[in-house]
């Protein structure tokens, strides 16, 4: 068995930008951004422009470094093993380090992901809770364990067709029950904060101007994506330059497109689940779409199932990125570099299925006992996550100075720095305790990148500077010497 095609599979250009793009933007593109922009309005299109951003700078910026790292050594699957090649990681603890904290966040996100996916599906259609997240995550873990990175691969072109074609059969189906005229006069008696007018505009907010500080929030909460493990991998699958440039366009274009179909089905569900109250929960929004298309004729009922089927697949779509990073991190890092457990080369594809399972358990039994944790809270272990990777990963790519010090002060600081800025209430601002977050006015994300890369900065300088062949390796890297 090849490991390595198992852990990076075998794609060209245009399949290399969908996998990466396709398990990022599905669940937030299928679930979060429709119901953001029916509850507020258009101006939540600036978190959203926010993750193009960050993906056109990941794309030209980090991916042909990336690719050129994984061409020089074979060894580099993981993040943790880039890290360890980056930084001569002898002992090999920045390699259990960024392990251990990759993978302890990426199953707890899993597992909030898994939870709400179960609670929106028993609210439309009264699936168990629990009998459907334990099926659904073995099934995902064992084709996941079985194919590796090439489970996304092989099915990227049918889900990208899927919810392009799904969600404008959903959008084209409302316009046959409902004119643009009558849209829009529903959307009026909804109570709408403000006109429609500003609703459909992307100046505002829920009815308010958007101000400097809310163009930092909003955006900078797209800057997460920049630090998801899984997107980052992908880039070590690359062959060479033109598979990345090929995947980058795709990519770029995919989002936008994407984006701009889910924009436009948030925006026109607001008129067409009138005279429904509104609803701030996301079970609640997708059960009223659900039970509105079912109860429109026999044809509604088929579109209603088809938009059952699309929440589920983007679930999986995100859910299999997941289990497949943990368990090549698992792999890879924990048991053959950590020297924790012998492996038989013979039973390796046996080995990495009976990982790829456990890790699915380990995800049912972290929803099953988060029961607190909502939507909100899922996001903040998404900005833990991206606020420790995406620093990191960006100064080793482009500061020739940073060390093995460095690299592991902002794994470490990346994972308080967000609690910090967000619940320490350390100020004191006209007699109130408030946190820097809430003085500043803005989300904990963009100060905690921020100082993180200072703190990057000012321990590497403390400290030795890495070795001469670490430094040249990456100007080599650096100047396209590697191509």
């Amino acid at each position: 068995m090849d490991f390595h095609e198992y852990s990076l599979g075998n794609v060209n250009g245009i399949r290399l930008g969908l996998v990466s793009t396709m398990a990022l933007t599905g669940f937030i593109g299928i679930i979060i951004l429709p119901f953001y922009v029916y509850l507020f309005g258009t101006g939540i299109f600036w978190e959203f422009f926010g993750i193009i951003v960050s993906v056109l700078v990941i794309w030209n910026h980090r991916s042909y470094r990336l690719m050129r790292y994984a061409r020089k050594s074979e060894s580099i699957v993981t993040l943790p093993s880039y890290f360890s090649r980056r930084f001569d990681d002898k002992k090999g603890v920045i390699r259990m380090l960024s392990s251990v904290e990759i993978i302890t966040l990426s199953i707890i996100i899993s597992g909030l992901l898994l939870r709400e996916t179960a609670i929106i599906l028993n609210a439309m259609i009264g699936l168990d809770k629990g009998a459907f997240s334990l099926i659904f995550v073995l099934v995902v873990s064992c084709y996941v364990g079985i194919l590796g990175f090439n489970s996304m691969v092989k099915t990227v072109y049918v889900k990208v067709t899927f919810f392009i074609l799904a969600f404008l059969f959903i959008c084209l189906f409302i316009f046959t029950r409902q004119s643009i005229a009558e849209l829009v006069r529903n959307m009026m008696r909804t109570d709408i904060t403000g006109s429609v007018s500003e609703y459909l505009n992307v100046l505002f907010h829920n009815g308010k101007l958007l101000k400097v500080n809310d163009y930092i929030t909003l955006i900078s909460k797209g800057l997460l994506v920049s630090g998801m493990p899984f997107v980052l991998v992908s880039f070590f699958s690359a062959k060479d330059s033109k598979t990345i440039t090929k995947g980058r366009n795709t990519s770029f274009v995919f989002l936008v497109v994407f984006f701009s179909i889910s924009m436009f089905a948030g925006a026109i569900l607001r008129g067409f689940l009138f005279p429904e109250k509104i609803t701030k929960s996301i079970s609640g929004f997708m059960t009223l779409i659900y039970q509105r298309l079912h109860s429109s004729g026999s044809f509604g009922k088929v579109v209603s199932y088809i938009f059952v089927l699309l929440i589920i697949i983007a679930a999986a779509s995100i859910i299999e990125a997941f289990i497949n990073t943990i368990t090549v991190i698992v792999y890879e890092d924990i048991i053959n570099r950590g020297n924790v457990v012998r492996v038989d080369q013979k039973h390796m594809r046996e080995t990495l299925i009976a990982i790829s399972m456990m890790v699915g358990i380990a995800i049912f039994f972290t929803q099953q006992y988060i029961h607190d944790v909502k939507i909100s809270g899922m996001v903040s272990f998404v900005t833990v996550l991206g606020c420790s990777i995406s620093p990191t990963v960006f100064l080793s790519l482009s500061w020739e100075r940073m060390n093995r010090a460095g690299c592991m002060a902002g794994l470490i600081f990346g994972l308080v720095a967000v609690p910090f800025f967000e619940y320490a209430p350390i100020l004191s601002v006209d007699g109130a305790r408030k946190t820097i977050s809430e003085a500043l006015g803005i989300s904990p994300i963009l100060p905690a990148i921020i100082i993180s890369c200072l703190v990057i900065i000012l321990c590497s300088l403390l400290t030795k500077k890495p070795d001469e062949d670490i430094v040249d390796e990456f100007l080599e890297v650096r100047n396209r010497i590697v191509d």
